[in-house]
């Protein structure tokens, strides 16, 4: 059989969004929505995808940002899962077809996700191997309650007798609330602080036409005082734990394992499949250890980026050094 395809020029975005809401494997990092977070953030950081249009009416788009003016691609920033996404499962061909795409650019990063199904190559491009800790949830909440690490159980037991309670954030207040609690914990952090986000970033994900959906920053309350955070976001059959924050105060209210639980209980009772924690972090051991104990199990996925590229590999070290030196945000 021979496959043909061309470069969509029209109806990119209406493609984007068709494509990834009818795959049950993609994540909200390749919707148009998250790039959408991201632009109004970081404006230098615009929306680039491209939409494949093939023979036997598959239809395959690559969800990108372009760093202006450096001209850098991604999929998809901040280092989270793109790769290519496809309104029907792609074949071989199709794949091939994908993987050209990203040879048209000297300087390209991306990001597998793990829970597409499939796994594939990329030639041009260096591979170097991630690892992910995810959940899996078909097995229903009750069976995995079961399986929690002893102490996480008890530290939720905990956080219900003290009266904490878990909701969705209601307000720019709120938001802010959170983020007090988040620059508190990169002060505890010290040298395994990552991120470095502004506050801009959560109000744009508050003020996201998904937030509520798609999108949700679920917040512990004790007393009425907000303890602790967690953003999770929503799309397909997975659940992803993306952002989390706690205040130091309130260790002894356990806030974060009773935000996880709550957070797990909603996506089971979903219908989701996965529910992810997020890649591993070598500088963060505790953090590590926290997930593990919540059933969770390691998931092996693939990155790409050009290894050639002088302006690329200066932008990657100036990014590194920004957020681990003068511990900035390296969008």
């Amino acid at each position: 059989m021979t496959l043909r395809w061309e470069v969509m020029r029209d109806g990119v975005e209406e493609a984007w969004d068709a494509v990834v809401q009818t795959s049950p494997t993609a994540t909200f990092f390749q919707r148009r929505a998250w790039a959408e977070v991201i632009e109004r953030t970081f404006p230098r950081w615009r929306p680039a995808p491209v939409a494949l249009e093939f023979s036997d009416g598959n239809v395959g788009v690559l969800p990108l940002m372009r760093h202006a003016p450096i001209g850098h691609r991604e999929s998809m920033p901040p280092h989270v899962y793109g790769g290519p996404v496809f309104l029907r499962p792609p074949g071989a061909l199709h794949l091939e077809a994908a993987q050209s795409v990203a040879t048209w650019y000297p300087d390209v990063t991306l990001v597998d996700n793990p829970f597409c199904g499939y796994r594939r190559e990329q030639d041009g491009l260096a591979r170097w191997q991630l690892t992910t800790t995810a959940t899996d949830l078909r097995a229903g909440f009750d069976t995995l309650w079961g399986r929690f690490r002893d102490s996480h159980r008890r530290h939720v037991r905990s956080a219900e007798r003290q009266g904490v309670t878990s909701g969705l954030a209601e307000s720019l207040a709120d938001v802010d609330a959170y983020y007090a609690i988040y620059r508190d914990s990169l002060r505890r952090w010290g040298a395994g602080a990552r991120g470095f986000y502004p506050r801009a970033l959560f109000r744009n994900l508050f003020r996201s036409s998904e937030f509520g959906r798609g999108i949700r920053l679920l917040l512990a309350r004790k007393d009425g005082a907000v303890i602790g955070g967690i953003v999770v976001l929503h799309h397909g059959t997975q659940t992803t734990y993306w952002h989390g924050a706690s205040h130091a105060a309130h260790a002894s209210a356990h806030p974060s394992p009773f935000l996880l639980v709550s957070a797990l209980r909603e996506a089971c009772a979903a219908g989701q499949h996965w529910f992810d924690f997020g890649s591993q972090d070598r500088h963060m051991q505790g953090v590590q250890h926290f997930k593990d104990g919540f059933a969770s199990q390691r998931l092996v996925y693939d990155a790409w980026y050009s290894s050639n590229s002088v302006r690329g590999l200066l932008f990657t070290r100036y990014r590194t050094l920004r957020e681990r030196r003068f511990h900035r945000c390296p969008l």
